[in-house]
Protein backbone atom coordinates (compact mmCIF):
# COMPACT_ATOMS: atom_id res chain seq x y z
CA UNK A 1 0.00 0.00 0.00
CA UNK A 2 1.35 3.61 -1.51
CA UNK A 3 -0.66 6.50 0.56
CA UNK A 4 -0.53 10.10 0.01
CA UNK A 5 -2.49 11.44 2.59
CA UNK A 6 -3.70 15.07 3.55
CA UNK A 7 -4.41 15.56 7.45
CA UNK A 8 -5.82 18.30 9.67
CA UNK A 9 -4.77 21.96 8.83
CA UNK A 10 -3.11 22.70 5.24
CA UNK A 11 -0.51 21.35 3.21
CA UNK A 12 0.54 21.77 -0.41
CA UNK A 13 3.28 19.94 -2.58
CA UNK A 14 5.47 22.31 -5.28
CA UNK A 15 5.73 20.01 -7.91
CA UNK A 16 5.35 16.30 -9.28
CA UNK A 17 3.99 13.37 -6.80
CA UNK A 18 4.24 10.02 -7.30
CA UNK A 19 2.20 7.22 -5.23
CA UNK A 20 2.92 3.80 -6.50
CA UNK A 21 1.77 0.17 -5.47
CA UNK A 22 2.77 -2.05 -8.44
CA UNK A 23 3.56 -5.50 -8.89
CA UNK A 24 6.20 -6.40 -10.87
CA UNK A 25 6.52 -10.40 -11.96
CA UNK A 26 9.81 -12.32 -12.20
CA UNK A 27 11.07 -12.99 -16.17
CA UNK A 28 12.27 -16.89 -16.28
CA UNK A 29 14.93 -18.25 -18.04
CA UNK A 30 13.48 -21.83 -17.70
CA UNK A 31 9.50 -21.23 -16.92
CA UNK A 32 6.44 -19.38 -16.85
CA UNK A 33 7.23 -15.77 -16.24
CA UNK A 34 6.12 -14.88 -12.89
CA UNK A 35 2.70 -12.78 -12.16
CA UNK A 36 2.42 -9.20 -11.21
CA UNK A 37 0.10 -7.88 -8.83
CA UNK A 38 -1.03 -4.13 -8.16
CA UNK A 39 -1.59 -3.08 -4.44
CA UNK A 40 -3.03 0.06 -3.16
CA UNK A 41 -2.14 3.72 -4.16
CA UNK A 42 -4.32 6.68 -3.07
CA UNK A 43 -4.30 10.22 -2.51
CA UNK A 44 -6.61 11.30 0.41
CA UNK A 45 -7.42 13.98 2.88
CA UNK A 46 -8.52 12.72 6.19
CA UNK A 47 -10.16 15.02 9.14
CA UNK A 48 -13.23 15.71 9.24
CA UNK A 49 -14.16 19.27 7.64
CA UNK A 50 -10.59 19.94 8.44
CA UNK A 51 -7.79 18.58 5.64
CA UNK A 52 -6.72 20.64 2.66
CA UNK A 53 -4.15 19.51 0.41
CA UNK A 54 -2.92 20.94 -3.01
CA UNK A 55 -0.42 19.54 -5.44
CA UNK A 56 1.20 21.96 -7.83
CA UNK A 57 2.40 19.59 -10.52
CA UNK A 58 1.13 16.10 -11.89
CA UNK A 59 -0.40 13.63 -9.36
CA UNK A 60 0.82 9.98 -10.79
CA UNK A 61 -1.25 7.48 -8.70
CA UNK A 62 -0.65 3.41 -10.06
CA UNK A 63 -1.15 -0.07 -9.09
CA UNK A 64 0.18 -1.98 -12.02
CA UNK A 65 0.40 -5.15 -12.15
CA UNK A 66 3.19 -6.21 -14.52
CA UNK A 67 3.52 -10.35 -15.69
CA UNK A 68 7.45 -11.63 -16.33
CA UNK A 69 8.32 -12.50 -19.63
CA UNK A 70 8.92 -16.57 -19.92
CA UNK A 71 11.40 -18.42 -21.46
CA UNK A 72 10.71 -20.50 -24.78
CA UNK A 73 7.69 -22.65 -24.53
CA UNK A 74 6.29 -21.49 -21.51
CA UNK A 75 3.54 -19.14 -20.50
CA UNK A 76 4.26 -14.78 -19.73
CA UNK A 77 2.88 -13.93 -16.14
CA UNK A 78 -0.50 -12.70 -15.43
CA UNK A 79 -0.56 -8.98 -14.86
CA UNK A 80 -3.62 -8.37 -12.26
CA UNK A 81 -4.08 -4.20 -11.35
CA UNK A 82 -4.53 -3.21 -7.86
CA UNK A 83 -6.62 -0.07 -7.12
CA UNK A 84 -5.84 3.31 -7.60
CA UNK A 85 -7.98 6.22 -6.37
CA UNK A 86 -7.98 10.15 -5.05
CA UNK A 87 -10.65 10.72 -2.57
CA UNK A 88 -11.84 13.66 -0.37
CA UNK A 89 -14.48 12.77 2.86
CA UNK A 90 -15.53 14.37 5.54
CA UNK A 91 -15.65 17.76 3.95
CA UNK A 92 -11.85 17.61 3.27
CA UNK A 93 -10.22 19.10 -0.57
CA UNK A 94 -7.88 17.73 -2.48
CA UNK A 95 -6.35 20.34 -5.49
CA UNK A 96 -3.83 19.01 -8.12
CA UNK A 97 -2.97 20.53 -10.88
CA UNK A 98 -3.44 17.50 -12.93
CA UNK A 99 -3.93 13.87 -12.25
CA UNK A 100 -3.04 10.54 -13.96
CA UNK A 101 -4.75 7.76 -11.67
CA UNK A 102 -4.24 4.30 -13.12
CA UNK A 103 -4.53 0.29 -11.80
CA UNK A 104 -3.78 -1.76 -15.67
CA UNK A 105 -2.57 -5.44 -16.03
CA UNK A 106 -0.07 -6.35 -18.17
CA UNK A 107 0.64 -9.79 -18.98
CA UNK A 108 3.97 -11.01 -19.70
CA UNK A 109 5.95 -12.24 -23.21
CA UNK A 110 5.85 -16.03 -24.26
CA UNK A 111 7.96 -17.30 -26.40
CA UNK A 112 6.14 -20.26 -28.50
CA UNK A 113 3.52 -20.82 -26.53
CA UNK A 114 0.95 -18.19 -24.99
CA UNK A 115 1.30 -14.81 -23.51
CA UNK A 116 0.25 -13.77 -20.37
CA UNK A 117 -3.15 -12.18 -19.37
CA UNK A 118 -3.32 -8.90 -18.40
CA UNK A 119 -6.39 -7.91 -16.13
CA UNK A 120 -7.33 -4.41 -15.63
CA UNK A 121 -8.23 -3.28 -11.43
CA UNK A 122 -9.85 -0.20 -10.11
CA UNK A 123 -9.19 3.38 -10.21
CA UNK A 124 -11.78 5.94 -9.38
CA UNK A 125 -11.94 9.66 -8.11
CA UNK A 126 -14.47 9.58 -5.21
CA UNK A 127 -15.72 12.36 -3.10
CA UNK A 128 -18.10 11.66 -0.41
CA UNK A 129 -20.02 14.21 2.37
CA UNK A 130 -20.70 17.92 2.15
CA UNK A 131 -17.87 19.96 1.17
CA UNK A 132 -15.74 17.78 -0.42
CA UNK A 133 -13.88 17.97 -3.39
CA UNK A 134 -11.54 16.85 -5.64
CA UNK A 135 -10.26 19.53 -8.16
CA UNK A 136 -8.05 19.10 -11.45
CA UNK A 137 -7.12 22.25 -12.81
CA UNK A 138 -5.59 20.92 -16.15
CA UNK A 139 -5.79 17.69 -18.21
CA UNK A 140 -2.44 15.22 -17.97
CA UNK A 141 0.33 16.20 -20.10
CA UNK A 142 1.87 12.70 -20.35
CA UNK A 143 2.63 10.23 -22.74
CA UNK A 144 0.08 7.79 -24.10
CA UNK A 145 0.82 4.24 -23.70
CA UNK A 146 -1.63 1.14 -23.03
CA UNK A 147 -2.03 1.28 -19.44
CA UNK A 148 -2.89 4.44 -19.10
CA UNK A 149 -3.95 5.71 -22.63
CA UNK A 150 -3.34 9.11 -21.72
CA UNK A 151 -6.56 9.11 -19.45
CA UNK A 152 -7.25 10.75 -15.92
CA UNK A 153 -8.60 7.30 -14.69
CA UNK A 154 -7.62 4.32 -16.56
CA UNK A 155 -8.10 0.48 -15.25
CA UNK A 156 -6.42 -1.58 -18.87
CA UNK A 157 -5.91 -4.92 -19.53
CA UNK A 158 -2.56 -5.69 -22.32
CA UNK A 159 -1.74 -9.22 -22.71
CA UNK A 160 1.59 -10.28 -23.38
CA UNK A 161 3.13 -10.46 -26.99
CA UNK A 162 3.78 -14.26 -28.39
CA UNK A 163 6.79 -14.83 -30.80
CA UNK A 164 5.60 -18.18 -31.80
CA UNK A 165 3.82 -19.37 -35.07
CA UNK A 166 2.13 -22.01 -31.92
CA UNK A 167 1.47 -19.43 -29.42
CA UNK A 168 -1.28 -17.54 -28.72
CA UNK A 169 -1.56 -13.52 -27.53
CA UNK A 170 -2.20 -12.98 -23.61
CA UNK A 171 -6.19 -12.16 -23.46
CA UNK A 172 -6.75 -8.73 -21.91
CA UNK A 173 -9.62 -7.98 -19.88
CA UNK A 174 -10.05 -4.06 -18.78
CA UNK A 175 -11.15 -3.46 -15.54
CA UNK A 176 -13.58 -0.83 -13.41
CA UNK A 177 -12.69 3.19 -14.12
CA UNK A 178 -14.94 5.23 -12.06
CA UNK A 179 -15.86 8.99 -11.78
CA UNK A 180 -18.15 9.12 -8.03
CA UNK A 181 -19.55 12.41 -6.34
CA UNK A 182 -21.88 10.98 -3.48
CA UNK A 183 -23.79 12.58 -0.47
CA UNK A 184 -22.41 16.60 -1.32
CA UNK A 185 -18.70 15.17 -2.92
CA UNK A 186 -17.91 17.72 -5.54
CA UNK A 187 -15.37 16.60 -8.17
CA UNK A 188 -14.16 19.56 -10.59
CA UNK A 189 -12.54 18.44 -13.55
CA UNK A 190 -10.23 20.66 -16.22
CA UNK A 191 -12.19 23.61 -18.05
CA UNK A 192 -9.26 24.22 -20.52
CA UNK A 193 -9.25 20.76 -21.54
CA UNK A 194 -10.20 19.41 -25.19
CA UNK A 195 -11.60 16.32 -22.90
CA UNK A 196 -11.16 14.38 -20.01
CA UNK A 197 -10.99 10.31 -20.32
CA UNK A 198 -11.79 8.22 -18.20
CA UNK A 199 -11.14 4.40 -19.66
CA UNK A 200 -11.21 0.66 -18.94
CA UNK A 201 -9.81 -0.64 -22.24
CA UNK A 202 -8.17 -3.78 -23.22
CA UNK A 203 -5.47 -4.75 -25.65
CA UNK A 204 -4.97 -8.66 -26.84
CA UNK A 205 -1.20 -9.62 -27.27
CA UNK A 206 -0.06 -9.92 -30.37
CA UNK A 207 1.45 -12.53 -32.23
CA UNK A 208 4.92 -11.33 -34.01
CA UNK A 209 5.50 -14.02 -36.17
CA UNK A 210 3.21 -15.55 -39.24
CA UNK A 211 0.50 -18.57 -38.44
CA UNK A 212 0.42 -17.36 -34.63
CA UNK A 213 -2.54 -15.94 -33.31
CA UNK A 214 -3.78 -12.31 -31.82
CA UNK A 215 -5.09 -12.59 -27.74
CA UNK A 216 -9.04 -11.77 -26.85
CA UNK A 217 -9.80 -8.70 -25.57
CA UNK A 218 -12.70 -7.94 -23.44
CA UNK A 219 -13.38 -4.13 -22.64
CA UNK A 220 -14.36 -3.21 -18.76
CA UNK A 221 -16.56 -0.89 -17.11
CA UNK A 222 -16.51 3.03 -17.26
CA UNK A 223 -18.83 5.22 -14.64
CA UNK A 224 -20.27 8.46 -13.64
CA UNK A 225 -22.04 8.04 -10.14
CA UNK A 226 -23.31 11.06 -8.44
CA UNK A 227 -26.26 10.78 -6.11
CA UNK A 228 -26.54 13.96 -3.89
CA UNK A 229 -22.88 15.37 -5.12
CA UNK A 230 -21.89 17.32 -8.46
CA UNK A 231 -19.36 16.95 -11.17
CA UNK A 232 -18.33 19.57 -13.36
CA UNK A 233 -15.59 19.86 -16.37
CA UNK A 234 -15.16 20.06 -20.07
CA UNK A 235 -16.23 17.05 -22.65
CA UNK A 236 -15.94 13.85 -21.02
CA UNK A 237 -15.18 10.84 -22.81
CA UNK A 238 -15.46 7.40 -21.50
CA UNK A 239 -13.96 4.20 -23.24
CA UNK A 240 -14.77 0.59 -22.34
CA UNK A 241 -13.33 -0.77 -26.15
CA UNK A 242 -11.07 -4.47 -26.37
CA UNK A 243 -8.63 -4.78 -29.33
CA UNK A 244 -8.03 -7.83 -30.08
CA UNK A 245 -4.55 -8.53 -30.94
Amino acid sequence: TAFAGFGNGTAQINGDVSVTASGLGGSSSDGDGGDGTGGAANIGTIGAGTGSGTVTGNARITANGIGGDAAAGNTGGTGTGGEAFIQAQDGTTATVNSAQVVASGQGGGGSNVNGGSGVGGIARITTFDAGSSVTLTTAPNQVSFSLDGGSTVAAHGAGGLTDGAAGVGGTATGGTATLSATNGGTIALPINATRSTVSARAFGGDSSVDGGSGGLATGGTTQMLIDGGTITGAALNFSALGFGG
